[in-house]
């Protein structure tokens, strides 16, 4: 699970952090009534071009109201020009063959366009790009154009059962078995979160500890849980990815913490 600077742990991917409010990506018209549905979800949006440098990568929540396409996005990147706990509005259109066109609100002086055409699925932008344009986080114009190419996914919800193992710093290999359901709506600031209990067979310490506070957006997550028995509290925090179809879950980071002594390392989970 690739860890970035995002509001709580474990914690959709088209626009970089804005200020600490939030403000919403929208589109308003035209939507096909068949990708109403599919589109609502997590998406994140990311591009590779070196001229987007300082907003590479971007994530947020669709949902659709009253035939309208509404978002609310933030960054994903710790070293993009705005910070990941800040949020941005915008406005657009679609039509009815799915092609997307959004601009946002002005942001640190700048202004982002993101276009795309959505795919069957809804699950998807094809031809997608971005461009911001105008102060501090402005992409240089290269061959007449700010635009960059870029992939836009939507990100399943991390709902079920999982199983795998979580690997310390020497080495040793700790198995965990988990249960998540994810909120089917998104907070005010476009993030979803998670519910759930994991399993530590042999830990005394770690029966059954509950989620505690939870991210997930675009591909990142990041989960705290805690249990407290007998007078005594420990804490599991972890981070990371997962892939597009929320089948994998990779652990770049986990802690352990409390009365029964602390470890950390990485981990690997799978559904089941």
């Amino acid at each position: 699970m690739r860890v970035r600077n995002i509001v709580g742990l474990f914690g959709m991917a088209v626009l970089a952090g804005f200020l600490s409010g939030c403000n919403a990506l929208t589109a308003v018209t035209g939507i096909p009534t068949s990708l109403k549905a599919a589109i609502a979800g997590n998406w994140e949006v990311k591009t590779n071009a070196t001229q987007a440098v300082t907003l590479p990568e971007i994530a947020g929540a669709f949902a659709t109201t009253n035939g309208a396409v509404t978002a609310t996005f933030h960054t994903l990147a710790a070293n993009a020009c705005m910070a990941p706990n800040t949020f941005v509005s915008a406005t657009g259109t679609t039509d009815a063959n799915g092609n997307l066109k959004l601009t946002s609100a002005a942001f640190n002086g700048s202004t982002l366009s993101l276009t795309g055409t959505l795919a069957a699925d809804g699950k998807t932008l094809t031809n997608a790009t971005y461009s911001v344009t105008g102060g501090s986080c402005g992409f240089p114009v290269v061959a007449g154009t700010a635009a960059v190419a870029a992939t836009a996914t939507q990100y399943a919800a991390i709902t079920g059962a999982y199983a795998g193992n979580f690997t310390d710093s020497d080495g040793d290999v700790i198995p965990v078995s988990g249960n998540f359901t994810q909120s089917t709506a998104p907070d005010a600031n476009g993030v979803y979160h998670l519910t759930g209990n994991a399993t530590f067979p042999g830990n005394p310490c770690l029966t059954s500890p509950a989620i505690v506070d939870s991210t997930v957006t675009g591909s990142m997550l990041s989960t705290t849980y805690s249990q407290t028995a007998n007078g005594m509290t420990n804490t599991v925090v972890a981070n990371g990815t997962f892939n597009a179809d929320a089948s994998i879950l990779t652990v770049t980071d986990w802690t352990i913490s409390g009365a029964c002594g602390s470890a950390h390392g990485t981990g690997l989970f799978s559904k089941q």
